[in-house]
């Protein structure tokens, strides 16, 4: 169990309801660990990540759960990329490749503790 709460995203609040006015279900998973943000249905579960910037950092564990994630999974930093992520995960969620390329990117990096959103956006091309 973590030492302390989860630090709720500034921008999450507004996700959720963006998210809910267009008939998603949103879950908050509030666990402290490794976990993203969200669990989100809209047609199919989608895991989500939450920055508020592209220069908020994402964590190396993070990073390790979503490169090893087997469902639906991505990183957002407004509403309108969460609500292209929920309402169509097969086209906008990580893909295969993408994955490898995080696993390749942890291999290559084993001290870097993190990645900016922007960073993380430039490995998974």
């Amino acid at each position: 169990m973590p030492r302390y709460a989860k630090k709720t995203d500034s921008n999450q609040k507004e996700i959720i309801e963006w998210l809910e006015v267009y008939g998603c279900q949103v879950d908050r998973l509030h666990q402290g660990d490794n976990l993203p943000d969200l669990l989100v249905c809209y047609d199919e579960w989608v895991l989500i990540e939450v920055k508020p910037t592209l220069t908020d950092s994402i964590q190396r564990n993070q990073i390790q759960w979503l490169a090893n994630a087997g469902g639906y999974a991505g990183v957002v930093v407004n509403k309108d990329e969460a609500l292209l992520l929920a309402q169509n995960p097969g086209m906008h969620a990580l893909t295969l490749q993408q994955r490898e390329n995080l696993t390749q990117w942890l291999i290559r990096n084993p001290k870097q503790t993190k990645l900016s959103v922007n960073q993380f956006r430039e490995v998974i091309k």
